[in-house]
């Protein structure tokens, strides 16, 4: 007896050996998500952002969902079809938070039991069966709003900076246990586009302005605390 009690005390080290060093990475949210969170919902959104600095300032563009409220070019990535069979395999469900329409259908704001988040991200890592290229929503809220030209940007260089990833936090405002993560790019213009986006600087627009990193710190509030419109949270990160 004590030699099996002993083989099963190894074989369960082993068994738990195994599962950290596979989830090194995210060591501590497998602990969250197998404890804390284990009979919770998660929510995740992963998108892309990109960084357009020109002469110290960076180009925010008005976003759709809250009034005034200015940020970083860029959007949620989408999922395709070919995604199907692994998602559902892991209980993933449109999140109910954002209304779905034709603008966030696919898109990769979900939820799924917390048990299944590790696998979704190594999913996600994957990059089978999702979005990959940033371009679309560069193209949707710059080049087909006309702000920009498809002549002078016919193609987009870029390059990705890093991965912001928020862990798991409570969102007061959707009041459910939350993980977001964006992929932040920034772009190489060529001398052509350079110049495009200089000329952007000195035109005015309800649709788009151009701010230092103090006033995307601050918000958008001025240091005497009074603003004409707000600053996404997100805008932080592209810092």
């Amino acid at each position: 007896l004590a030699n099996f009690a002993i083989d099963i005390v190894a074989a369960s080290a082993i068994i738990l050996l195994e599962k950290i060093f596979e989830n090194a990475r995210y060591i501590w949210m497998w602990i969250l998500t197998h404890t804390f969170h284990a009979r919770r919902k998660i929510r995740l959104s992963i998108s892309y952002l990109f960084k357009i600095k020109v002469d110290g300032k960076y180009l925010l563009v008005k976003g759709n969902r809250i009034p005034n409220q200015f940020q970083p070019v860029g959007g949620v990535f989408k999922r395709y079809r070919e995604s199907f069979y692994a998602l559902e395999r892991l209980k993933v469900t449109d999140d109910n938070n954002v209304p779905i329409d034709d603008t966030s259908i696919d898109d990769l704001r979900v939820k799924m039991p917390a048990l299944n988040v590790i696998s979704f991200l190594r999913w996600y890592k994957s990059q089978l069966g999702r979005e990959v290229s940033p371009y679309r929503e560069f193209y949707e809220e710059l080049i087909r709003t006309e702000i920009l030209t498809q002549k002078v940007f016919p193609y987009l260089n870029y390059i990705h900076l890093k991965r912001h990833e928020t862990g798991i936090r409570y969102s007061p405002h959707f009041k459910c246990y939350e993980i977001l993560i964006a992929e932040i790019f920034e772009i190489r213009p060529t001398e052509e586009q350079t110049a495009a986006l200089r000329e952007l600087q000195e035109k005015s627009s309800d649709q788009y302005v151009w701010v230092s990193d103090d006033a995307i710190e601050r918000k958008g509030a001025t240091p005497g605390g009074l603003s004409t419109y707000s600053i996404s949270e997100t805008s932080e990160w592209i810092l």
